[in-house]
């Protein structure tokens, strides 16, 4: 997990607007399944406020048999028809491993759908959606959303290295003009990136997505101020409870307060601040 939080850009809560109850409940793991050759997909049986959830919302997992606190993960994808939902994570410590290490008929401990999830703006009609490595996790549904909805839809996708561009295939399918960039090759510089984007900001009508990079998150919010164009960033946090109760993952801790809190104000946030435009 990466804890993109840059300088001079500052989180605003969207406001809260849970959809569905939230509830605690055992489910049956589905798959799990390699892919984008380091990240697995876990599939299990959800209940339709699950399946029917927000693009951004989150869910706490943690295998049953297992002693461990739950861990936060966007929902990837749903299927409300099948009673099924994903999550992509990769591998970091051990509660990862275990669940990575499920197998189909094992049961979980899911409590969701929680968070705020994305907002379309409906005067809006052009979409920028912009991840890094695993933060495309918290973005593949949306951009899928906004494709359903007959939406242009322009996806950016960054990576350390090629074969690591999760669901550029999949998104390029569905229609998406989609961009994949990798360290290795350079073409995830900055200002490339920046040569890439800019003319989709420039155009009428575009809402920007981020997640996953302070760089991007920069770059979104800079390219949002020049162009007046909005922008809402996924972010990331460790957490033990997923409902407030912890207090483990404010947006930026200060000396005197703790901030917005992931888990509850977001982890969706529209971007700003007083950036160079």
């Amino acid at each position: 997990m990466t804890i993109a939080r840059p300088a001079g850009v500052t989180f605003r809560p969207l406001g809260r607007d849970h959809a569905g109850p939230v509830a605690d409940r055992t489910r049956v793991v589905v798959e799990v399944a390699r892919v984008a050759s380091e990240y697995r997909r876990l599939r299990f049986e959800a209940w339709p406020e699950l399946a029917g959830c927000r693009p951004g919302q989150f869910v706490m997992l943690r295998p049953l048999a297992a002693r461990l606190i739950r861990r936060p993960f966007t929902v990837f994808d749903a299927d409300p028809d099948r009673g099924q939902a994903e999550v992509v994570f990769r591998v970091t410590g051990e509660g990862t491993a275990r669940l990575a290490g499920l197998r189909p008929g094992d049961r979980l401990s899911v409590l969701g759908p929680l968070g705020n999830g994305f907002r379309l703006d409906p005067v809006r009609h052009r979409a920028v959606v912009v991840g890094r490595g695993v933060g495309m996790a918290s973005l593949h549904r949306l951009a899928r959303h906004c494709l359903a909805l007959g939406m242009p839809t322009r996806v950016l996708i960054s990576a350390r290295r090629p074969g690591l561009w999760l669901a550029a295939d999949a998104l390029r399918e569905a229609g998406a003009e989609v961009f994949a960039v990798d360290d290795v090759s350079g073409t995830s510089r900055v200002e490339i990136v920046e040569r890439l984007l800019e003319p989709t900001f420039a155009r009428p009508g575009s809402q920007c997505f981020v997640c996953g990079s302070s760089r991007l998150i920069r770059l979104a919010a800079r390219l949002g101020a020049r162009w007046r164009v909005p922008v809402q960033v996924a972010l990331e946090a460790p957490m033990a409870c997923g409902i407030g109760t912890c207090h483990a993952c404010p947006v930026r801790p200060g000396p005197e307060t703790e901030g917005h809190l992931v888990c509850v104000d977001g982890p969706v946030f529209a971007a700003g601040g007083d950036l160079v435009a």
